[in-house]
């Protein structure tokens, strides 16, 4: 008793309301939540089912494209300037692998495929952390 603990009276302890100031349980509450969660997930699945799904075509990637690419990114400022200046130890390996100092040359030589060099340049890197070099 008084510990803070369940739904005693007494020191600490915390007694909760048999209801809200609706007149209505916490629990009718959560079913009734849970029950319009439920109703909007069914209908949006029968939307789906008699409309069909939207069409995956060059218009709606490059709609997503847009959505997902929107915002201006930050490609440089004082912490890339001190990568240079961050020691890294490389284990494995034939040992002869160059670092890369950008993320272009990386592209050209390993003659990375094209769709990942268009994203590369889609999100601005221009920069590989001390990591991303070796």
């Amino acid at each position: 008793k008084g510990k803070g603990k369940g739904k005693g009276k007494g020191k600490g302890g915390w007694t909760a309301p048999p209801e809200d100031t609706f007149g209505v349980s916490q629990d009718d509450m959560r079913e009734a939540k849970k029950q319009h969660e439920t109703n909007q997930f069914k209908a949006f699945q029968r939307m789906v089912v008699s409309k069909g799904a939207a069409p995956r075509d060059d218009r709606f990637w490059d709609r997503e494209e847009r959505e997902i690419f929107k915002t201006l990114r930050v490609t440089a400022g004082s912490s890339f300037q001190k990568y240079d200046d961050i020691p890294v130890e490389r284990t494995g390996g034939s040992g002869d692998v160059q670092p890369v100092d950008s993320f272009m040359a990386a592209c050209e030589r390993y003659d990375l495929a094209d769709a990942l060099v268009a994203n590369i340049e889609r999100c601005g890197y221009n920069t590989p952390t001390p990591v991303q070099k070796h």
